[in-house]
Formats: C-alpha cells, sequence, structure tokens
C-alpha cells in the first residue's frame, strides 16, 4: 500500500490499532502448536514394541562390531516388470550426499536380468563403514532395459525408464533396515522429461516411492540388528559433542566480526580474493586446500557455502570438525538471507547445516525481508530430507505469526498438492497451517472457491460454440449472475494482494479477452472501508490453461531486482505488477491501472503508427496524457528510467518473445513489460532462424521519448541518451556484483517442473549475459552490455520489420 501511494503520488492514511489484535491471536496459535508438537515428540520417543522387540536405540559409534561394518544392500527382486520388447533389465545404485556421489567408487551396478524373471539375489556393498555415513546419505537408483533390434528402425540399446530416491537414515537419524519396497518414478513428470546424471539418477528429488502402484518394483533387503541404530542429527545434540583439533584456531577466528578492516588486519590476498570471486569453480587441488586452511576461510565470513563444498562427508572426523566450525562461524558481517537461502539449496543436504540456515532466517530476517523471497523458502522445503525438518517449523511459525507471510505460504504450497513426489509433505504443512491459522482459514476458504468458480466458468466460456461468444460481455454477465455465483465471487481477500479487499463485481466491466485460451478480465470494488483513500475498483485477469508460475517466478525477480536496485540508491521505477498462480494451468494477473500496450498505442497514430512508420506516436500519446512543461518533463524521467530498468533486466534474465502487445505504458509514461512465458534466452524459433534478432528492445519510439522528441539525426550523441546509457549500466554494474544471489534464487526454483529451468544447463544464459562465460572483468563486461544495447538500438529496424509482422497477424486473427 506505502510503495504504491509512494509511486503515484497520493496520501497515505493510517489508522492505529492495537498491536494485540493482530498478533495476539497469531501467538497464542502458534504457542498451541508447539506445545502439542512437543507433547507428541515425547510421546513417540517412549519404547514401544515392533514384533516383539524394544525400539532401543544406540549410538553407532559405541557399537564397534556394528560401527566398523561396510554399508551394504541386496537386491532380491522385481514387480511389474515390463517384457514384451524389453529383454534384460539392470539396476543402478549410488550412495549420494545432495547431487554429489558420496565418494568416488559410490556407484554400482547389478548384473542384468531376463525381464521374464526378474531375480536378482545380489549383494551391493559400498566402500564406507556405517560409522562414516553422513546424516544426509541418500540412496539413487535407477532402472534400465536392455532393447533387443528388431529391425532396421529399432536399435540395440539400454532404455533408462525409472529413478528413485532412498534415504539411509529415517527422520529419527536411524539407520534403514529390513525389507524395503522400491517403486520407481517414470522419466517423465507433468510432460517434461527429467533431466538426469549420465546413470538415470534424479538426484535433485526428494526421497521417496511412487505410490502409483502400476509401477516397475524392486525389493530391497538390509541388514538388520536387535536395536536402532542412530547417527548425528542436530536434535539428538550429538552433532555438537565434537572436540575439534586446533580448538584455539577456532576460536580466534570465530571473533573476526570484532576485526576492523584496519592496518594489519586487511584480508586481501589471491586466496581470499579467490574466496569472494563472483564464480568459484572447485577442483580436487582447491579442495583440499579449502579443508587445510579451514580456519582461515573464517576471516571471509560470506564464504561458507564455498567452503562446506570442500567437506569429505564421508569421513566422520571431518564431519565432526565441519560441524564446530559451522557453529563457530562468524555471521556478524555477512548478509544472512543470502547466505540461508544457499544453505538451503539441494546441495547442502545435511540437518545441521539446514538447521544452521534455518536459525540464520529466525534470528536475523524479518518478514519484510521474508516476503520477497517466500517462494523460493516454500519449494527449499522440497530438499529437507524429512517431512518434518527446522525449515517446515520455520515457514509454519512465521506463517501462524504474520497473516500476509501466512496468504502466500499457503498459495505457494497449495499447487505443489498437484505433485504427486511432495503433495504428502505440502498437504501435511497445510494440514498444520490450516488447523492452527483461526478464522482467516474461513477467509481462505472463500478465496479458494471463487477460484474453482472461475475455472468452472471459463472452461465453460472454452467449450461454447461462437454464436454464445458473439456478445462475450453480455454472455459472461449472463454467467456471473447465476444462482451461486455472486455469492462465491464477491467479497474476499484477492490471492494476488493480501492488501486488497475484492467487493462487488461490476459487470458492465467485465469481459472475454479475445485471445485463444479465453481470458477472464473481472472487475470488483474495492471492498475495504478505507476504498474511498485508496483505489475504488480492482481488476483482475483470470487465466485458465496457461502455465503462470514462470510468469510468477519473472515477476518476483523483477520485484527483487528493485530491491537490490534501491539498497544501491538507484531508482528505475519498474512495476512488478501481481501475478499468482493457483494451479500449474490458471492463475491470476493483476491489471495495471491507465496503461496501454505499445500496439494499441501505435494504432492512435492510424496505420502509419500501427505499421511502424511513425516513431512519434508513443511521444505524442505521453505529451497528451502530461500537459504541461514540467508534468511531460517528469513523465519523460519515468519512462527514462523505466525503460532503462527493463532494457537492463530483459537482457539479463533473457527474457524473449517481445513485441508490441507484451510491452505496456501507463498515462504516467512508466514503461513495463508483461507475459514472462520465455525466460533464460529461450528465444522463438521460425524455420530453424530465431524470430528475435536483437538481445533487447530499443527502438527508435523509446529512443523518441527518451530525447525529447529530439530531432538529431544521430540520437545517441544527445546528453539524454547518453544520461539513459549511464542508467543502464549502472543498473546492469549493480546486478553483475549480486550474481550469486541470483543464481541461488534460480537454483532453488529448479524443482518446479518448469520448461524452462529444469537443469543446472538452463542457467548458462546468466553466466553468458553477465560475462562470466568468458572471464570478463567487471568493466569488461559493462562495455559489451554497452555494446549490445547500442547494437540493439541500431538494429531497430530488424525489431520494427518483426513487429509489423506481429501487426498483420493480429488483424488477421
Amino acid at each position: 500500500y506505502v510503495q504504491t501511494c509512494l509511486r503515484l503520488d497520493k496520501t497515505l492514511y493510517f489508522k492505529l490499532i492495537n498491536i494485540e489484535s493482530t498478533t495476539g491471536n497469531g501467538k497464542k496459535r502458534c504457542i498451541a502448536m508447539i506445545q502439542e508438537a512437543i507433547k507428541q515428540e515425547e510421546e513417540r520417543k517412549k519404547p514401544q514394541k515392533f514384533g516383539g522387540r524394544s525400539n532401543e536405540t544406540r549410538q553407532v559409534w559405541n557399537e564397534k562390531e556394528i560401527a566398523c561394518k561396510y554399508f551394504s544392500l541386496r537386491i532380491l527382486s522385481g514387480q511389474l516388470i515390463p517384457a514384451g520388447e524389453f529383454d534384460e533389465v539392470k539396476i543402478i545404485i549410488g550412495l549420494y550426499h545432495g547431487t554429489q556421489p558420496l565418494f568416488s567408487g559410490s556407484i554400482m551396478e547389478s548384473r542384468s536380468v531376463d525381464t521374464l524373471n526378474p531375480d536378482w539375489q545380489q549383494e551391493i556393498k559400498f566402500d564406507i563403514t556405517l560409522v562414516n555415513l553422513p546424516p544426509a546419505s541418500k540412496l539413487c537408483c535407477s532402472i534400465h532395459f536392455h532393447r533387443r533390434r528388431t529391425s532396421l528402425l529399432i536399435s540395440d540399446e539400454w532404455i533408462w525408464i525409472g529413478w528413485a530416491n532412498l534415504n539411509v537414515f529415517n527422520h529419527n537419524s536411524c539407520l534403514i533396515q529390513g525389507r524395503q519396497k522400491v517403486r520407481f518414478w517414470p522419466t517423465e513428470m507433468n510432460n517434461n522429461k527429467i533431466i538426469s546424471s549420465m546413470y538415470g539418477f534424479n538426484e535433485r528429488a526428494l526421497a521417496g516411492i511412487n505410490p502409483d502402484r502400476s509401477y516397475p518394483t524392486i525389493e530391497l533387503e538390509f541388514p538388520s540388528y536387535k536395536y536402532q541404530i542412530a547417527t548425528l542429527s542436530p536434535r539428538n545434540g550429538l552433532a555438537m559433542q565434537a572436540q575439534t583439533k586446533n580448538e584455539h584456531l577456532l576460536r580466534s577466528c570465530a571473533f573476526q566480526d570484532d576485526l576492523q578492516e584496519t592496518g594489519e588486519n586487511i584480508v586481501h590476498s589471491d586466496f581470499y580474493d579467490w574466496l569472494r570471486s563472483i564464480e568459484f569453480e572447485l577442483t580436487e587441488q582447491s579442495r583440499v586446500e579449502l579443508w587445510d586452511r579451514r580456519y582461515e576461510c573464517m576471516r571471509v565470513p560470506e564464504s561458507l557455502p564455498r567452503w562446506l563444498k570442500c567437506v569429505k562427508w564421508s569421513n566422520r572426523d571431518d564431519v565432526l570438525e565441519a560441524y564446530k566450525i559451522v557453529e563457530n562461524w562468524p555471521t556478524k558481517n555477512i548478509d544472512p538471507l543470502m547466505t540461508a537461502l544457499e544453505l538451503l539449496d539441494v546441495d547442502y543436504p545435511d540437518p545441521f547445516v539446514r538447521f544452521s540456515a534455518v536459525r540464520l532466517l529466525d534470528t536475523r530476517i524479518d518478514d519484510d525481508r521474508l516476503l520477497p523471497v517466500i517462494l523460493q523458502i516454500v519449494q527449499a522445503v522440497k530438499n529437507e530430507p524429512y517431512h518434518d525438518s527446522a525449515l517446515a517449523r520455520f515457514l509454519l511459525k512465521r506463517s501462524l505469526l504474520n497473516q500476509q507471510v501466512g496468504h502466500y505460504f499457503y498459495w505457494h504450497s497449495r499447487i505443489e498438492l498437484k505433485n504427486p513426489q511432495c503433495k504428502v509433505r505440502y498437504g501435511l504443512l497445510l494440514e498444520a497451517y490450516l488447523r492452527y491459522c483461526g478464522e482467516y482459514a474461513e477467509d481462505l476458504g472463500r478465496q479458494v472457491r471463487s477460484v474453482d468458480k472461475l475455472i468452472y466458468i471459463a472452461e465453460l466460456i472454452q467449450n461454447s460454440t461462437h454464436d454464445e461468444l458473439y456478445n462475450q460481455k453480455g454472455y459472461l454477465a449472463h454467467i456471473l449472475t447465476r444462482e451461486g455465483y455472486p455469492q462465491n465471487l464477491q467479497y474476499f481477500r484477492s490471492p494476488v494482494d493480501y492488501s486488497s479487499e475484492l467487493g462487488l463485481l461490476v459487470l458492465d466491466h467485465c469481459r472475454i479477452m479475445s485471445s485463444a485460451r479465453r481470458p477472464l478480465w473481472l472487475r470488483w470494488t474495492n471492498g475495504s472501508e478505507y476504498a474511498e483513500h485508496y483505489f475504488p475498483t480492482f481488476d483482475l485477469i483470470f487465466k485458465n490453461g496457461d502455465d503462470l508460475r514462470q510468469d510468477m517466478l519473472a515477476l518476483q525477480f523483477i520485484q527483487m531486482i528493485d530491491i537490490i536496485w534501491k539498497a544501491d540508491g538507484l531508482d528505475l521505477s519498474l512495476l512488478p505488477y501481481g501475478c499468482l498462480a493457483t494451479d500449474y494451468c490458471s492463475g491470476l494477473i493483476e491489471v495495471v491501472k491507465n496503461a496501454k500496450t505499445i500496439m494499441n498505442i501505435q494504432k492512435l497514430g492510424g496505420l502509419k503508427g500501427q505499421f511502424q512508420f511513425d516513431a512519434s506516436a508513443l511521444y505524442r500519446w505521453i505529451a497528451k496524457n502530461n500537459p504541461g512543461a514540467e508534468k511531460l518533463k517528469s513523465a519523460i524521467d519515468l519512462f527514462t528510467r523505466s525503460c532503462a530498468g527493463y532494457c537492463v533486466i530483459t537482457y539479463v534474465l533473457g527474457v524473449a518473445d517481445r513485441h508490441p502487445d507484451n510491452i505496456m505504458v501507463n498515462e504516467r509514461g512508466q514503461l513495463f513489460h508483461i507475459d514472462f512465458g520465455h525466460i533464460l534466452g529461450n528465444f522463438k524459433m521460425k524455420y530453424g532462424i530465431r524470430r528475435e534478432r536483437t538481445q533487447l528492445v530499443l527502438i527508435d519510439d523509446f529512443v523518441r521519448v527518451i530525447t525529447n522528441n529530439s530531432t538529431e539525426k544521430n540520437p545517441i550523441e544527445t546528453r539524454e541518451f547518453k544520461n539513459f546509457k549511464k542508467l543502464c549500466i549502472k543498473g546492469y554494474r549493480i546486478l553483475r556484483r549480486q550474481y550469486r544471489q541470483i543464481v541461488c534464487l534460480f537454483k532453488l526454483m529448479m524443482n518446479c517442473d518448469l520448461t524452462e529451468l529444469n537443469s543446472e544447463a538452463d542457467m548458462a544464459y546468466l553466466r553468458q549475459t553477465f560475462a562470466i562465460d568468458i572471464g570478463a572483468n567487471e568493466q569488461e563486461a559493462c562495455d559489451r552490455f554497452e555494446q549490445v544495447l547500442l547494437d540493439s538500438y541500431r538494429s531497430s529496424v530488424k525489431t520494427r520489420v518483426d513487429w509489423v509482422f506481429h501487426a498483420l497477424n493480429h488483424i488477421k486473427s
């Protein structure tokens, strides 16, 4: 509300209320939930009998006979193994820690057996003792079938058709024992091909078997013992019982926060500069050096995530020392949010490391800083080894204490119920939240019922005949006034924007849009008692049939970039409008008020404007809506800054499919982009040729506004354009310095099953746009970006030709 009012020069209105009315109940519910959880935990720990045997737990290092045993398993047999075109089947099993094999040689392959009789009875022994198994060890399995060559069209080959992951230790940190059935997941989920390693593993996915009983299953047998065998765990406190060597060095480095970077305490050397570098690649030699100089690494506090990658997780002594170092790591002068987010990635599966990351979030990050990254934090829950984790508890706590956090936590978690791999985990989280969130559960229920009604209406319209759609506005109004619809579609909180109360539907302004999916443009009155001090109405577009998760992600990044720039004193007037995916194929989009697409503005200039022969139509439109020299000057400044911001953003994020229907300008002169269906350099192709031949959009129409309708033959030499160019380069320079942060936020979204973001390879475009791939320094990267900016303007005739064809297609359709 405050940001919107400041952006629009509106007066701010506040009401003073008792803080207990907003947080008191939330605190009580949170305390009640915690007390019940503690009670259940104590009940669960009571000795019980299983098959006549007590569940007594013993620590693995106290049982010398067991501690020295090698970790092993036995592949017994398979079920539902397809025969037909396949004649042989084999299993590959890897012992992993996060996304990396636990040690060299931790990948084992079974012998191949006949698909008609899939009976292995084969022991697999790994070269690691039980005492050295880290708490986050997991087994990655894949199943491969041999297809015999039967014709010229069918080759003789091994085909990977399924994967599965299994935790070596259960949620109580006890070693897995006895027989376990492993049902494989298919290699394709939600029409997306799973990107796997060379062994067919999906090591980024969470552990758990496929609930669909129609898929191939194998039975594994692990050694059984008379009691439960426990390993290190932050929950049982055993992780901190280690006594590290060189305790005096550890203590001395733990207090680096108190050092001032003056005189002899200045920490600069090739080693420290390497730790601070933008991109960080680890070789075996550098891993050894990082471990040998581990206490020195504490002098560069922001290097914690990088240092943790050098830990030898297959060595218990090293793990115990790593725990002690993490516990004493100086965190006063680091960015707690970005450090915590890096440590919540799938590359850091250790429960104690993740517990430390959550502790950073809980003690150093308030809700205002948490909200912009709530999407990533909800996704990071997938990276937890178990359903019950420090991160899950943190999310529940913050969601119950702050209704706004809870609102977005609910919607981002609810969409994951469609994902069979993690629906149980998110279902449990949502159940706990709804059980204790009090009256707001009813509000969320109204929102869900409204979205369900909109899906039904959208499907009804999509299946309607052409005659029914001829009078589109009347047809939609007829549907919206049916019995039961008004009650479900009025007076509820906007799912897109927690601060907005939707009131009555304004039927005269509701319409069916013309694009293929028939989106619904809907208008509500402002249902708040303070409506007179804000907007009288709210407009939302409801889409059914399109996956808006990528748009939501792109807009969230624009919001984060806006925060990064403003923190550095740069305001480029971005407009990250609201967008919320409510399902894999439906969602709501906020309509920006008093804005038109470039296409519609150019149409006002007649055919000359529509077909790119009149570059002044946009300037005239802005001038008409901002009469007077001062207002026009302010509008041009706003356009210049926003155009610079989106030039940098669309280049850095590789936003593709830019045409005059997805670039908009509001009446105040603020430019912004919409529709982010293609990002990270996924440019559209036509007959093998890239349709967009410039890396960003900077056409004559934009430059005409930036230069105040200058008639100079070479506008890029004008003072106004040079100022615009400086803004672009400054914005690019700031973002490049935050490269690690941007990559971290993208990596946390890789398990979303988005078509254009599901592997490390998809993020290679970021390395290219920031000139990391060529090893450029900051100035060289900025010079390269400046050249891209100028080339895009000089080649704008190519953009204009593309836009002419877009206009022709628009007229034809």
